[in-house]
């Protein structure tokens, strides 16, 4: 039996550890069998939206067979497709992301599966939310709220962020840094 003790002993266990990374991260991983992506009756340009902020789809347009690289793209996609339902005014939407059947969100950092063979992504982005009330201010002297920012339009998070900021704008141009 050899036993190691102090510095020189935790750096052999530490490349010991990095060994046994190198050999379980090279060790090939298993192809998804089974990759499914349904966005729930929605209008064109919400579902190439949702499309587009997918890091899944660009994984499995790619390829990708490393269940860590698909788990901490399943992760990312739930911030990233609310924020494209967002940016659509969908704000009610639900998102459920299955990794071999389990919810992605309630998968441990700690204990992603060795494999993923399925993929299964729905999103139901529920109706579109629009104005009821629109209003910002003060307004600075000669400014004016931002197109789409009004009753009835779509509310959008580009137009709220595009209203806020013409604000604080037209008050920085009217001489006035503290907004």
């Amino acid at each position: 039996m050899w036993v190691v003790t102090g510095v020189q002993g935790r750096f052999r266990h530490f490349m010991a550890a990095i060994l046994l990374g190198a050999v379980a991260s090279a060790s090939p991983s298993l192809a998804i069998e089974r990759f499914s992506f349904t966005v729930v009756s929605a209008s064109d340009p919400v579902e190439r939206a949702v499309r587009a902020a997918s890091l899944l789809i660009a994984a499995d347009e790619a390829g990708t067979t490393d269940p860590q690289e698909t788990f901490a793209a399943a992760r990312a996609d739930y911030e990233r497709i609310l924020g494209a339902l967002y940016s659509k005014a969908r704000y009610g939407s639900t998102i459920s992301i299955l990794l071999d059947g389990r919810e992605a969100a309630d998968i441990a950092f700690t204990d992603v599966p060795a494999a993923i063979r399925s993929v299964t992504v729905r999103v139901d982005p529920r109706n579109r939310y629009t104005f009821e009330r629109a209003q910002i201010g003060p307004l600075a002297p000669g400014s004016g709220p931002v197109a789409g920012f009004g009753v009835g339009q779509n509310a959008e998070t580009g137009i709220i962020a595009a209203a806020q900021s013409s604000a604080l704008q037209g008050w920085f141009e009217a001489g006035r840094a503290l907004a």
